[in-house]
């Protein structure tokens, strides 16, 4: 598991986690000097390792589109809860509906609907679980 960092933010550099896992190649002097050449003529990267994530991710920051994702993945949980809150508000109406009147046709219908209710949330409960 990523570790959080206890000081973030060097100097052009706002990545979150702990960089302790270890990438190594091996590079002829002819690719090395080609390598820094290009780092150079770029000039947009303070260290020859960002130039090199810059290379191979992207310019884009992983981590931060990662953890982008992660917040929105957590924002459509809350709203999917809220949306459940609802859904439970209008069920204990419905169901208060049908305990309090005693006309047959209009309980038999209202307790259709509830199941049909209880159904559905059920299925949501079981994807939810399944994340």
């Amino acid at each position: 598991m990523a570790e959080l960092k206890q000081h973030p933010g060097r100097t052009n550099d706002d990545h979150k986690f702990k960089r302790n896992t270890r990438f190594e190649i091996k590079l002829s002097e002819v690719e090395f000097e080609a390598l820094v050449n290009k780092w150079h003529k770029i000039g947009r990267h303070n260290s020859m390792a960002r130039y090199a994530r810059a290379c191979i991710f992207g310019e884009e920051d992983i981590v931060e589109i990662h953890l982008n994702n992660k917040k929105q993945t957590n924002i459509d949980r809350l709203k999917v809860a809220g949306a459940l809150g609802k859904i439970g508000s209008n069920f204990n109406q419905l169901t208060k509906q049908v305990n309090s009147k005693y006309d047959f046709v209009t309980a038999k219908t209202l307790i259709a609907e509830l199941e049909k209710i209880k159904l559905e949330l059920e299925r949501i409960s079981n994807l939810n679980d399944g994340e």
